[in-house]
């Protein structure tokens, strides 16, 4: 849906597809990104999930869409921001196997303009993570910023709380 300033309604639109939405950003260009999960069958009698983008222009007409995952694990897109060259960044969660246990962790997409991959990190551990938020750095890397739920043994019998973590990923996809 797209609202004046006013708040009157401009444009509704119901997507009918296995996808949905969980972030939605303006782009400079007064359009905007709806990001989410695209469930996808890699491997027959495997559900899985990849990141997917929905680009729409100021009028809310679809212009793009595009998804991004892997055979091996679920990617769930949450929010993409824009880049100052016209790609995205785009931050969700990855499960992949690992062993016996599952790794649990942020996943952070870079897309260049033309909607290509340009690098695919998974930072994280056998916990739940997430980025909440990113944004460009002066150099063109990117900064980001969620939690981790841990296991603190400082409180009385230990506990799982929620930790505060900051990232910075090169312009090139290096974790600094």
């Amino acid at each position: 849906a797209k609202a004046d300033a006013n708040g009157n309604l401009l444009n509704f639109q119901i997507i009918h597809s296995a996808r949905f939405g969980r972030g939605i950003s303006l782009t400079p260009d007064g359009g905007f990104v709806v990001t989410g999960t695209a469930g996808v069958e890699h491997v027959p009698g495997w559900a899985d999930s990849d990141y997917i983008i929905f680009k729409y222009n100021q009028y809310g007409i679809l212009q793009s869409q595009l998804t991004f995952g892997s055979a091996i694990g679920e990617e769930e897109g949450y929010e993409a921001f824009p880049m100052n060259d016209g790609g995205y960044i785009l931050i969700g969660e990855t499960i992949y196997p690992f062993g016996s246990n599952h790794l649990l962790g942020f996943g952070i997409l870079r897309i260049d303009s033309a909607g290509h991959e340009m690098w695919n990190k998974t930072i994280g551990s056998t916990q739940p993570c997430y980025f909440g938020f990113a944004m460009q750095d002066f150099d063109g890397g990117v900064i980001m910023g969620g939690q981790c739920t841990v296991y603190d043994n400082d409180y009385p019998g230990g506990a799982w709380v929620p930790k505060g973590i900051i990232s910075k990923i090169s312009a090139q996809g290096i974790q600094e």
